[in-house]
């Protein structure tokens, strides 16, 4: 009987309308596959285009990017910077208009990247992909706000250092270039410091983190928020418990958004 049942198997695997039929599946395999891969070269080539008409716009408006990059310096009293190579000046420009033009088109990435996963999940998984897109852009947002604010307590802790008595002046001399790679690379921490409660949320949300651990190492955190504080605040006992309290805060949120995710489920 078994003899019998693979034999008929095996004519009906060698048939015509099978061996049809397996090759429309290939075929269909292959054009879904070169389907897919179109549509990443014309999404990256989108992605591509729009950062190049940005950092186009912004390099010859640089300027005035420029002005608003120094602000944070004006108020504490230096209105100078200077280049020591003759390219020094053209490389900064184009360095401060590749980081602006990487920070506004963020969301348009984050946007395409939603526009290709979009046709294969449900109405469901599109409105969470939506709340989740929005909570990631709200704290990348107020992370680039929250970076700019701090910039003048950096700058004032490192001129700080200046010494000016008993005849000896040690005087900042600002270049250009490296202000404005400290000035992009500080915003870019800060900007992700700032992902940390998304990315909490997304852990609540898998059960990968439980709110009981988390209290139970609250005095830890608090304890490495004071540390932190004063290893990288100025040297004034406001700015170290400051710095110490904003991260105890986000910690304090992170405890929060895990008790409304198991509330919620």
């Amino acid at each position: 009987m078994e003899t019998r049942q693979a034999h008929n198997l095996k004519i009906i695997g060698s048939s015509p309308i099978f061996a049809i039929y397996r090759r429309l599946r290939k075929h269909h395999m292959s054009r879904a596959i070169t389907t897919h891969i179109n549509e990443i070269k014309y999404r990256l080539f989108y992605s591509f285009m729009s950062f190049c008409l940005t950092f186009s716009v912004v390099f010859i408006f640089s300027d005035v990017f420029f002005q608003y990059a120094v602000y944070p310096l004006v108020d504490l009293g230096t209105k100078r910077l200077i280049f020591t190579q003759i390219t020094e000046a053209f490389t900064a420009s184009l360095w401060l208009s590749f980081g602006i033009s990487f920070i506004l088109n963020v969301p348009f990435w984050l946007y395409q990247i939603l526009c290709f996963f979009a046709p294969g999940w449900t109405s469901e998984e599109i409105y969470y992909a939506l709340i989740w897109s929005v909570v990631w852009l709200v704290c990348f947002v107020v992370g680039l706000l929250g970076a700019y604010w701090f910039f003048p307590i950096v700058w004032k802790f490192f001129l700080g250092y200046g010494i000016s008595q008993n005849g000896i002046n040690l005087e900042a001399e600002l270049r250009v270039l490296p202000y404005l790679t400290s000035l992009i690379w500080l915003t870019l921490f800060l900007s992700i410091l700032s992902q940390i409660p998304f990315w909490a949320s997304v852990a609540c949300h898998f059960n990968m983190v439980e709110s009981k651990t988390l209290v139970d190492n609250r005095r830890i955190i608090w304890f490495m928020s004071i540390l932190v504080g004063a290893l990288i605040s100025p040297p004034d006992i406001f700015s170290q418990f400051f710095i110490a309290f904003c991260l105890a805060v986000i910690y304090e949120l992170i405890i929060l958004i895990s008790f409304v995710f198991e509330v919620y489920r």
